[in-house]
């Protein structure tokens, strides 16, 4: 039978539900009130106009896929976690979401539009998390490579900032293992406050009071022994008696040592060698005097350095303006 259509006017009224037997309403006209039937275009248009997130579908991350084309408010979750935006873009995870954030947006990697995107880490695998049982104020140590998993340390930190080294814990400084003597014990070890430097006789060293005092100066241990002193050495000498007193004559060796030291190396009103006949003027001395620092005597008169002056200076080498004679006395003080 052939079908026919009935013409509806205005005059039509329907008093039950229609049942159109899962077929479409087409060519529907723009609504304009608002009991207006909507068609599927505006309402999509609505969605844009107010930038709804729209959920558009999955993407599989595994191989390094460009950002899809979309618009404001298109939304992607990832079934399988890797790079979005190319072999250079995002890490992302299993269950991570990609909004998109600006309209008329084209496929691209993520140096092209990852600016155009904001990637929502909602799975726990990208965040770090703890892989053992916490302690508080333990010093946290990373737990395999993934950069993701903590784990507890034996270690602890206090309020004030101080690292804890539990007892019978083997601990490296620099790849060197730190022994027990290395750090010595708060009784061995105290800076000198101005009381108690005041009871220390400039002279011999020797504590003239009845409080302990402790020196400091290099550290050594049990391992190895200091052979050279540099910046931020350390060194502690104690009196054993119980008085805490520093040995007699503790504090004059090391001005002894200390003077023998320096004294080694200057040399007072040595006689140069080399012929004294009026025409030489070539003498030298026992050793190479540190530059700037030598006086020449030349018959008690103090010299004067310069090429225009009375001598020159080379290694151990003295070179005068004017060739002495032999009844002339030559002296040099100078450090070597």
């Amino acid at each position: 039978m052939a079908q026919t259509k009935i013409k509806l006017s205005k005059q039509a009224f329907a008093d039950a539900n229609f049942d159109f037997n899962a077929k479409l309403i087409t060519n529907l006209a723009t609504p304009v009130s608002a009991s207006d039937a909507a068609t599927k275009s505006y309402v999509d248009a609505l969605l844009e106009v107010s930038d709804a997130l729209v959920y558009k579908g999955v993407i599989d991350c595994s191989t390094g896929p460009n950002y899809p084309a979309a618009n404001t408010g298109h939304v992607y979750k990832v079934s399988v976690g890797g790079k979005l935006g190319g072999a250079a873009g995002v890490t992302v995870y299993v269950g991570d979401t990609a909004i998109c954030t600006a309209d008329d947006t084209l496929t691209g990697d993520n140096a092209t539009v990852g600016s155009l995107w904001n990637i929502l880490h909602t799975s726990a695998e990208g965040n770090v998390i703890s892989g053992a049982t916490s302690v508080n104020t333990s010093v946290a140590v990373y737990d395999g490579t993934t950069g993701k998993l903590l784990k507890t340390s034996k270690a602890t930190i206090d309020a004030d900032g101080s690292i804890d080294i539990p007892t019978g814990e083997t601990y490296k400084i620099n790849g060197t293992q730190l022994y027990t003597s290395d750090i010595p014990a708060s009784t061995d070890l105290n800076y000198c406050t101005d009381a108690q430097i005041d009871q220390i006789d400039a002279t011999t060293g020797i504590n003239t009071g009845d409080e302990t005092v402790s020196r400091i100066g290099i550290l050594t241990n049990s391992a190895d022994a200091k052979t050279s002193i540099v910046d931020g050495d350390k060194f502690v000498f104690n009196d054993s008696e119980a008085s805490g007193a520093l040995k007699t004559g503790v504090w004059s060796l090391i001005k002894s040592t200390l003077k023998t030291f320096f004294m080694g190396n200057y040399i007072c009103r040595e006689a140069v060698t080399g012929t004294k006949n009026g025409v030489n003027v070539e003498f030298t001395v026992a050793n190479s005097p540190v530059a700037g620092k030598e006086m020449v005597f030349y018959n008690g008169l103090l010299q004067m350095l310069g090429a225009s002056n009375d001598y020159t200076i080379s290694d151990s080498t003295i070179t005068f303006s004017v060739a002495p004679l032999a009844s002339d006395v030559i002296l040099v003080t100078y450090w070597k």
